[in-house]
């Protein structure tokens, strides 16, 4: 499977065609009548959901500030790595100003931000050859729009989070992604 029928496949779960399609042939308010155990089955299906949505939802909000406060608290990279990671912006035509900081935090390095990026550095000292490794993998990151694809992903598992399939699916989008 590639990865862009993968993506499709997201786009697919977030655009409610099914929902659409039921009001449109359905609109003569037959089809959902109201008989007494049938809306509180969905009223309870719906607590349900707003229950598991609203963890999701928390705990993606945690995620973000985590990352947000990662950034803040970061320091910014000297000038020879900052030289490595213009000449593979170049490179790869990527004409997105891309910030580059250094953190004790973390153990590998990561790309974040899908407006502003930023790449976050374990503190250490690089060589030349892995300083081209490390800012070609993260910049073909943000050549390929892996940011928001990672971000769609995280928005359709949350609001499937009930679904096995949409789970595999994000976990294959981002096996892709990586590779």
């Amino acid at each position: 499977m590639s990865i862009r029928l993968l993506r499709v496949v997201i786009l697919s779960f977030l655009i409610p065609v099914v929902f659409v399609l039921l009001f449109r042939v359905y609109d003569d308010n037959v089809t959902f009548s109201i008989d007494y155990p049938l809306p509180y089955v969905f009223g309870c299906f719906l607590l349900i959901w707003a229950v598991g949505w609203g963890k999701a939802f928390v705990h993606s909000i945690q995620i973000h500030k985590r990352l947000k406060y990662l950034i803040n608290t970061a320091c910014l990279c000297e000038k020879d790595v900052i030289k490595v990671k213009d000449e593979w912006q170049k490179k790869l035509r990527i004409h997105q100003n891309v910030i580059v900081k250094q953190t004790y935090t973390i153990a590998t390095p990561i790309i974040c931000g899908i407006i502003k990026p930023v790449i976050l550095l374990p503190v250490k000292d690089y060589s030349k050859e892995e300083l081209d490794v490390i800012f070609a993998h993260e910049l073909m990151h943000c050549r390929h729009k892996d940011i928001l694809w990672k971000q769609l992903c995280a928005f359709s598992r949350i609001v499937f989070w009930w679904n096995p399939l949409i789970q595999r699916f994000v976990f294959d989008v981002d096996s892709w992604n990586e590779s």
